[in-house]
C-alpha cells in the first residue's frame, strides 16, 4: 500500500513523492531567508491544489469526493490568501540566517541556480517517459512551420480539434529547440525538443529572479546568497517541477511572462516593456487577458493597445498562407467550451451540477463565458483595492497578487480542470511571497528591530576623523 501511495503501477513517482523530496528543502530555505507567517503560507499554498488532482494513489483510500474537496479547499485557501495580500500587503520578512548574507561570485552562482532548476526538471523526462498532449502538439506544429506548412490549416494528430489550438507565441517558443533537436536524437526519446522548450520556461523564470536579485544588490561582481534565494525557491516549487518536468505544457511560460510584466508595471517607469511582455504572455495562452483591467488602469489604453499589437503581429503571418483567412481562431476557442467525457468534467468545482444535469454543451458554454467575465471582474476588483499603491515592494506584492488572483479564480471556476491550469498563478504568487528578498540583500544594509516593527535600514555613516572634518570644513569654505 505504501508503494502505491507514492508510485504509479509502472513505478513512475506520483506527485506525493515529488512533493516530499523538494518541499522540505524549499521550506527550509524560505525559513532561512526570513519568510514567516503569511509569506511562508502563501509559498506553500502554491503546492497544495495539486494533491487533489494527483495524490489519490491507493484505490479506496481516498474517494473521489475527498480528492475533489481537497482541491476545492486548497484553491479556495489560495484565493483567501491572495485577497488578503491585495487588501493588506504582506508583513516584513524576519531576520535572515547569517549564511544567507554571505557574498558569492555573481555569474557562477546565478548559473548554478538556473542549471540546478533545469536539472531537477530534466531528470523526470527519463523517470517518467510520458508527456502531455500540449507539448506534443506544439512540437509537431513547430515542425510543420519548419516544413513550410501552416499548423492552423494542416491537421495535427495531438489535438482535439483538427488543427493546432494555441496562439503563435507557443509555436515560436518551440521553434529553435525543434530546429536544433531532431526527434529521437537524444537517447532515442521522442519529443525531447518540447521538453527542452519546457525546461527553458523555468530557466527563464529562475534567471529573471537571479537578475532581479543581482540588480537589487548593486550589480556587483558578488552578491549575497539572500538575493539568489527567490530563484532557488522558485526552482524547488513542487507544482512547477511537476508541470515542467512531467507535463511540459505552455502554461508555465504564460505565467512567467505574466509575472514579469506585472513586476515591471508595478515599477511605474517601464510600462512599455511591461506591455510588450504582457502581449507575449497573451500570444502564448489567452488566459493572460484576465489582467487587462490592471494594465488599463496602471498603464492606459496606449499600452493595452501595444500589447494587443504584439500578440497580433505574431499571429498575423499565419492568417496569410496558404490563403488569407482567420485560420485557427475557432480552434483556439474550442478548449474553453469543450464538453469532455463526464470522467474528465467531474474534476471541477461544477461536479454537483454535472452529476445532476449531465455534461451538456450549453451548460459548459455558459460556464465558460461566466468564468471569463469573473476573471476580468476579479482583476478589476484587485485594481480598485490596490489603487492607492504607487510604487515600492508593497505595490509589487499587491499587484502580483492581483494578477495571480485573476487567473486562479479562472482555474477554480473553469468548467473542467486541466491539470496544467494549476501552474497559471504560481510564478506571480512565488514572486509576491519572496521577490523582495533581493532588495534587502546588500552588504550596505543591516537588520534593526524594536518592539513595534522590524525592517531593513541603511546604517548611518561612521563619524569623521579630525583630519577628515578639517578637510570637509576647508572644502565648504572654498565653495
Amino acid at each position: 500500500m505504501i508503494h502505491d501511495l507514492f508510485f504509479y503501477g509502472a513505478g513512475v513517482p506520483r506527485y506525493g513523492l515529488l512533493w516530499l523530496l523538494v518541499t522540505p528543502v524549499m521550506t527550509a530555505l524560505a525559513h532561512a531567508a526570513g519568510l514567516r507567517g503569511r509569506r511562508l503560507a502563501l509559498l506553500l499554498a502554491t503546492t497544495l491544489p495539486t494533491f487533489g488532482l494527483h495524490f489519490a494513489a491507493v484505490p479506496g483510500l481516498t474517494s473521489f469526493p475527498v480528492r475533489w474537496a481537497i482541491t476545492v479547499a486548497s484553491l479556495s485557501g489560495m484565493i483567501v490568501l491572495l485577497v488578503d495580500v491585495v487588501r493588506n500587503g504582506l508583513p516584513p520578512t524576519a531576520p535572515p540566517r547569517g549564511w544567507a548574507r554571505r557574498h558569492v561570485p555573481a555569474i557562477p552562482a546565478m548559473f548554478v541556480i538556473v542549471m540546478g532548476a533545469v536539472a531537477i526538471r530534466a531528470v523526470w523526462a527519463w523517470v517518467d517517459p510520458g508527456i502531455a498532449d500540449i507539448p506534443q502538439a506544439s512540437e509537431y506544429a513547430a515542425r510543420q512551420v519548419l516544413a513550410g506548412l501552416n499548423p492552423y490549416v494542416e491537421a495535427n494528430p495531438y489535438t482535439y480539434a483538427p488543427v493546432y489550438q494555441y496562439p503563435a507565441g507557443t509555436i515560436l517558443w518551440h521553434l529553435p529547440f525543434v530546429a536544433l533537436v531532431p526527434d529521437g536524437l537524444v537517447l532515442g526519446e521522442t519529443f525531447v525538443a518540447a521538453r527542452m522548450a519546457a525546461w527553458a520556461m523555468d530557466a527563464l523564470g529562475a534567471g529573471l529572479l537571479c537578475v532581479g536579485g543581482w540588480v537589487a544588490s548593486g550589480r556587483g561582481r558578488t552578491l549575497p546568497i539572500l538575493a539568489l534565494l527567490p530563484a532557488a525557491l522558485y526552482g524547488l516549487n513542487a507544482t512547477l517541477v511537476r508541470e515542467v518536468g512531467l507535463t511540459g505544457a505552455n502554461d508555465v511560460l504564460m505565467g512567467v511572462l505574466l509575472a514579469a510584466s506585472v513586476w515591471l508595471l508595478a515599477e511605474g517607469h517601464r510600462p512599455t516593456r511591461s506591455a510588450v511582455l504582457w502581449g507575449l504572455a497573451v500570444a502564448v495562452k489567452l488566459p493572460a487577458l484576465a489582467v487587462a483591467p490592471l494594465f488599463l488602469v496602471r498603464a492606459g489604453w496606449g499600452r493595452v493597445m501595444l500589447a494587443g499589437v504584439v500578440a497580433l503581429v505574431l499571429q498575423v503571418p499565419f492568417f496569410a498562407f496558404p490563403d488569407i483567412g482567420l485560420h485557427g481562431l475557432e480552434a483556439m476557442a474550442e478548449p474553453a467550451a469543450r464538453p469532455d467525457p463526464y470522467t474528465v468534467m467531474v474534476n471541477s468545482i461544477w461536479w454537483p451540477l454535472y452529476a445532476a444535469r449531465g455534461v451538456e454543451p450549453s451548460v459548459v458554454d455558459a460556464i465558460s463565458s461566466g468564468v471569463v467575465l469573473l476573471g476580468l471582474a476579479t482583476s478589476t476588483w484587485g485594481v480598485w483595492s490596490a489603487r492607492r499603491m504607487a510604487s515600492g515592494p508593497d505595490a509589487r506584492e499587491r499587484l502580483l497578487a492581483v494578477s495571480a488572483l485573476a487567473v486562479v479564480v479562472m482555474f477554480l471556476l473553469a468548467p473542467q480542470w486541466r491539470v496544467n491550469f494549476q501552474s497559471w498563478h504560481v510564478p506571480a504568487t512565488v514572486v509576491a511571497a519572496v521577490g523582495s528578498l533581493g532588495a534587502v540583500g546588500t552588504s550596505r544594509q543591516v537588520w534593526t528591530s524594536d518592539d513595534e516593527r522590524r525592517t531593513w535600514q541603511v546604517p548611518p555613516p561612521p563619524p569623521c576623523t579630525p583630519g577628515v572634518e578639517r578637510q570637509v570644513h576647508v572644502a565648504k569654505e572654498a565653495r
